[in-house]
Formats: structure tokens, C-alpha cells, sequence
């Protein structure tokens, strides 16, 4: 049953362009705002002392995001932290609705809080969207893709919360369009009712990337008796032709962009069927499907366990130095399985699953270009203001150089941005095409940031990851495919970011 707490919903996915949509579409009657769930919310936290309300930002027109925090009633040590995400996108509502109501639940003693967890939820990270029924926020904005340059208050706020909290599993949630006509027109429907996949970008570490099949893979069997259509994520096509593959390996969604404070990070995405005379009409349904996932992440306290042992492994310094010393800055999915693999669908006449065989299932990430890792960075004086600041909102520390410093170094050259699609490698738009070249003895100008990996290594593995993240200037997806990024870059191409090889 879908309670009160539970009536925030939206309508269909708009791609949008990165500009203000002019008109906004119109809330229905029967969906909450803002201020109403921030009512709601504040007569929960008043009724109960295990919860805590607090306000972590606000949005673009100025509207409170709310974080709400739920702590066990046995006073002990917090042992396993979650957070969970709800409404980045404004018009996908099944995530948000069941957070709100597993916290409904907890209120209501209808479910537990285990002992030694900690329960953190910001079940409307997009208000503004939400309010106006649309995918992104008041500056036109795909909030899920600003983790690495934070241009927007909503996601600094939730960066923000992340650094301070440092969960240990962090949950993002979102819808897909379930009936989408590259399906449809082959007579057949999208097979899962609900998905999830964690983080997988390259430059996390092992003790990150490892735990995260274990969780992805645990609920197949709880879901499947239940009743849901439930897979790891995959986008693409429909088979047999169309390529099919897991979720992007790029750090600018918050799946990626929060695992890099130390956490693992999720994405779970329902699917609705937009084309259906009531797109809500299984809301119920789709919310039950999500509460059964998020309540994983709650519960499950032999997962909460390998995942604390093997992200621990990680928090000590010698663990960067047996790292491998390159760093891949292309990666990409692909196949390397033998034979012909199927994919599920769902033949729209009968209702029956249909297994089709997919030729094109891309189940391996593959690294195309993999560079020495540097003994760290030097942002020129120039460009420091603006690199200064998004290292502070990404919490990574730094040195400013007080006088020249002589040092063996490579240069990048931003040759082109490539906007339109790659059909080779199925790649989107926004490559950016960077050439490096040797010198042997460069002198940093006094005024330059100096970025020490492994000085920053010393204190926070993760640190040093993060600087990488955003200073490494070769990724295919990096900063300079944002145009306020590229307007850093000098007019021969040069970038700020200087890779110091030694002293």
C-alpha cells in the first residue's frame, strides 16, 4: 500500500537540452511538493527521537534539501552507515516514494533498524525538478551527471553530506522507460521491472570495485520468489543485434562520483511503462519491488561485513604503493565471451519471457589506453582560482608553491572535443581528445598548486583517487568536455594541469 508519505510521483523522462525549459509541465493534484513532504518529514522527526532532520543545502531557486538521519534505539557504536538518494531526476518517483515509505515503516514499527545501523536518506535531491515534473533542475541541469565538475548547489550539498558522513554504501535512485519503441516495435516489452549495478570506474580501487557483484547478485533469488523481473543494469538496444552493456564507467554520476569518498556506491532504476494510458497505475507495485532492494542495504549484515573488511583494506598507505602504477584513461565495455549469450524479453501477445540470443551482450571492461601514473599534479598560477575551488568541493588538499620549482614534467594539449557519437565504440559525446608531451626540465612558477599524490596517499588512499579523478587531464571523459572547463584551456590548447613526473 502506498501511504501518504509515499504520494510523490512525476511523469516521463524529458532528454532535454542543458537550457531552462521555458514552461514548466504541471504537478498533478495528487503529487506532493516539496513543501509538503518537508512538512511530513518534520512531523515524522517531531514523533519520533531516532530521527533527525536537518537541512544540507538548498536547490537553484532557493528550496531546502532535506537529509534525514535514523539511528538505532540501542545506544552503541555505528558499525555500517547508508544513504539513500531519491529524486536527482524530478520526474522519477518510485525510489523516492520508497525511501519515504521504509522510513514511514521504521516510524511506524512496521520495520526494524538492526542494531549498529545507521540509516541516512535525502528522499528529493532534485526539488525544484520535482516541483516542475522534469528530469532536471532549474538551471536545466542532469544533476546525475555534475559529480565531477559540481556546478550545481544540489549536488555540492550532497557531496557535502557524503564527506561529513562518509557512509559505507550510498544508493542512487531512478526509473528507465520500460517501454521504449525499439522494443515495442519488435513486439515485445523491456523484461525487468527493476534493476541495480555499483560502482565501476576504473580508477577506484579493488577494495571498492570487488564488494559490489556480491550485492548486485544477493537479491536474485528473494526477488524472483516475490514475484519481480529483477537483472543487473543494462542499457542498449534489443537483441540480437543491438549492443547491450552495464552501466557507464564515467566518474560524473553519484554511483561513481561518492564512491570516490571511500563508500560503494549503487544505482537502482525501476522501469515504467511512459506510453500507458497511466504510467502510475503500478506504482504500488514498483515501490514494493524497491523497498525489497533498499531494505537489502539495511539488513544484510553478512554483505555490511565483507564490505567493511575489504573497503578497510584500503585505508592504509602501503596498500596505493602495491597499486599498479598506470592509471587507464580510456576504458570501455566489452565482449569476451564465447558462444551466443540470450537476453530476456517479454513477448508483448502472450506475456510469456522470451530468451533471444544476444550477440552483442558486452560483459568485460576493457582498458584502451592506460598512462604512468605521476608523482602528482601542478595547477599554473593563471588557472589556480578556478581548480582551487573544485579541489576544495571535492575535498582533495593541496600545497600552493610559494616560489619556482624546477621539475620533470609532461604537458597536455587539448586538441578537439568530439561531440558526436562514436559508432565504433559506442561511445557518446564529449570525448576529449588531449596529446602529451615530454619536457625534461620544466620550472613550475611560484603561485602553482602542487597536488602530492603521494603525499595525499599517506592520509587517504581515496584522496589521492580523487585528485586523479579531477586533474587527469588525459581521461576521455574529463573536465574540458564541459564548456566552462574548456574556456580554462589557452587559445594553443594548453592545458593548466601539469603532470610532474619527478623533482
Amino acid at each position: 500500500m502506498i501511504r501518504w508519505l509515499c504520494l510523490i510521483v512525476a511523469a516521463a523522462i524529458t532528454a532535454g537540452s542543458f537550457e531552462p525549459s521555458g514552461a514548466s509541465a504541471e504537478l498533478p493534484d495528487m503529487l506532493m511538493s516539496s513543501a509538503e513532504m518537508a512538512e511530513r518529514l518534520e512531523r515524522l522527526a517531531d514523533a519520533d527521537p531516532r530521527f533527525a532532520l536537518e537541512t544540507i543545502g538548498q536547490s537553484v531557486e532557493g528550496k531546502p534539501l532535506w537529509a534525514v538521519r535514523v539511528t538505532p534505539e540501542a545506544r552503541m557504536a555505528i558499525r555500517w552507515k547508508v544513504l539513500l538518494i531519491g529524486g536527482q531526476h524530478g520526474d522519477e518517483h518510485a525510489g523516492k516514494e520508497a525511501i519515504l515509505e521504509l522510513l514511514a515503516d521504521i516510524a511506524s514499527g512496521e520495520e526494524s533498524l538492526p542494531p549498529g545501523v545507521e540509516l541516512w536518506a535525502v528522499p528529493m535531491a532534485n526539488p525544484d525538478g520535482v516541483d516542475r515534473d522534469e528530469r532536471r533542475n532549474a538551471n536545466g541541469f542532469d544533476l546525475n551527471r555534475d559529480h565531477l565538475i559540481l556546478s550545481q548547489p544540489e549536488t555540492i550539498a550532497l557531496h557535502k553530506l557524503v564527506q561529513r558522513e562518509r557512509p559505507h554504501a550510498i544508493v542512487d535512485c531512478h526509473e528507465f522507460t520500460r517501454d521504449s519503441t525499439s522494443y515495442t516495435d519488435k513486439g515485445w516489452g523491456e523484461w525487468p521491472l527493476i534493476m541495480m549495478d555499483g560502482a565501476n570506474n576504473p580508477v577506484l580501487p579493488n577494495a571498492t570495485l570487488s564488494p559490489v557483484r556480491h550485492w548486485v547478485d544477493a537479491p536474485r533469488e528473494a526477488m524472483k520468489a516475490a514475484g519481480f523481473n529483477y537483472r543487473r543494469y543494462t542499457v542498449g538496444g534489443p537483441p540480437p543485434d543491438q549492443e547491450l552493456r552495464f552501466s557507464t564507467l564515467d566518474p560524473d554520476d553519484a554511483r561513481n562520483g561518492l564512491s570516490f569518498y571511500g563508500g560503494l556506491g549503487f544505482i537502482i532504476e525501476s522501469g515504467i511503462k511512459r506510453a500507458a494510458e497511466d504510467p502510475q497505475a503500478n506504482l504500488a507495485t514498483r515501490v514494493e519491488a524497491y523497498r525489497l532492494l533498499l531494505r537489502l542495504f539495511v539488513d544484510n549484515e553478512e554483505l555490511q561485513n565483507r564490505t567493511l573488511a575489504s573497503l578497510a583494506a584500503d585505508r592504509w598507505p602501503g596498500h596505493w604503493e602495491a597499486e599498479a602504477d598506470r592509471i587507464p584513461t580510456n576504458a570501455f565495455w566489452a565482449r569476451a565471451m564465447r558462444g551466443s549469450p540470450t537476453y530476456p524479453v517479454l513477448d508483448l501477445d502472450t506475456g510469456q519471457t522470451l530468451e533471444v540470443p544476444a550477440l552483442n551482450l558486452m560483459n568485460i571492461v576493457v582498458y584502451k589506453r592506460l598512462v604512468t601514473r605521476p608523482l602528482g599534479y601542478a595547477v599554473l598560477p593563471e588557472r589556480a582560482a578556478a581548480y582551487r575551488s573544485l579541489l576544495d568541493m571535492h575535498a582533495v588538499t593541496y600545497k600552493l608553491l610559494e616560489g619556482p620549482r624546477l621539475v620533470s614534467a609532461e604537458l597536455a594539449k587539448l586538441e578537439r572535443v568530439e561531440e558526436d557519437f562514436d559508432p565504433i565504440y559506442e561511445r557518446y559525446g564529449g570525448r576529449q581528445i588531449v596529446r602529451v608531451e615530454a619536457d625534461g626540465g620544466y620550472e613550475l612558477p611560484g603561485g602553482s598548486l602542487w597536488i602530492d599524490l603521494a603525499e595525499l596517499a599517506e592520509s587517504e588512499p581515496m584522496m589521492a583517487r580523487r585528485a586523479i579523478k579531477v586533474l587527469e587531464p588525459q581521461q576521455l571523459y574529463g573536465l574540458y568536455q564541459w564548456p566552462a572547463w574548456r574556456a580554462t584551456v589557452s587559445e594553443d590548447g594548453a592545458i593548466p594541469v601539469v603532470r610532474v613526473l619527478s623533482d
